[in-house]
């Protein structure tokens, strides 16, 4: 009796059908000021709709990804369908659980909390170094500024990763970067200059964000969705600056006609 039963719970548990799974995940759960996240929701089934978003918690989606994966195991056919949203966050925040229809059916993922850190600066003696500087902090209305971003590597490193410099943006203030670079070396660093002119829209006190270095490559993977290479991410120091409005002497308002 106890044996019939046994075999018969088998049963029902070898005959009792095999519901897709439904998940979400993020390629980190915490991010500097300007990092973008990838959300990726994914599921099992033959047919899975995803969700149409044009923002996550508020924040715009960027761009999106789609991708499948079909794998045969002991003659065992399976599909895994996957959708990718990319956005850029601003503070730390809840991403919401979301619902996929999967095979005619409803299922929702999980809420996932992702958090915002402040960056900590590089220093000397770090691998990479970046620093902002500016030939004057304090400037007129109308004038135009000289800065420079330095970015140093130590000779010491033998990897050949690709650098690029993100620049922060700052309302009523203007970079306009020259053409030229410059590099140079000195004990333990190679050093490239970026040099760039600065002019402002506005008089005011203005603080400029850390700017960021990322350091490698991010591809696609071989299923055509988007993967999160290792990349490495260098922030500068930050910067404040004074812009002065120009002395009540030298408004001049109205039109005139120099003869």
């Amino acid at each position: 009796m106890i044996m019939n039963k046994i075999l018969g719970n088998l049963l029902f548990l070898m005959s009792a059908p095999i519901f897709a799974l439904s998940t979400a995940s993020v390629n980190q759960t915490w991010f500097y000021p300007g990092d973008q996240i990838i959300l990726t929701l994914s599921s099992d089934g033959d047919k899975v709709s995803f969700p149409s978003l044009s923002n996550i918690s508020g924040n715009p989606v960027l761009y999106t990804s789609n991708s499948q994966k079909i794998s045969i195991v002991n003659n065992k056919r399976s599909k895994q369908s996957s959708k990718s949203y990319i956005f850029k966050p601003a503070k730390s925040l809840n991403i919401p659980a979301y619902t996929l229809m999967v095979d005619g059916d409803k299922q929702s993922t999980r809420a996932i909390e992702i958090t915002l850190k402040n960056p900590s600066q590089a220093k000397v003696g770090d691998d990479y170094v970046l620093q902002i500087e500016a030939d004057r902090q304090t400037f007129f209305l109308g004038d135009e500024i000289n800065l420079k971003v330095i970015f140093k590597e130590k000779k010491s490193l033998t990897s050949n990763s690709p650098v690029s410099i993100a620049m922060p943006e700052v309302k009523d203030l203007l970079f306009i970067k020259n053409q030229k670079s410059t590099q140079s070396t000195d004990d333990n660093y190679n050093i490239h200059t970026l040099s760039y002119r600065l002019s402002a829209d506005n008089f005011g006190t203005f603080n400029i964000p850390s700017a960021v270095a990322s350091i490698g490559n991010q591809n696609n993977n071989i299923f055509g969705n988007l993967s999160t290479a290792k990349i490495r991410k260098i922030h500068s120091n930050p910067l404040t600056l004074t812009v002065k409005p120009l002395p009540d002497a030298l408004r001049i308002f109205g039109d005139f006609n120099i003869k």
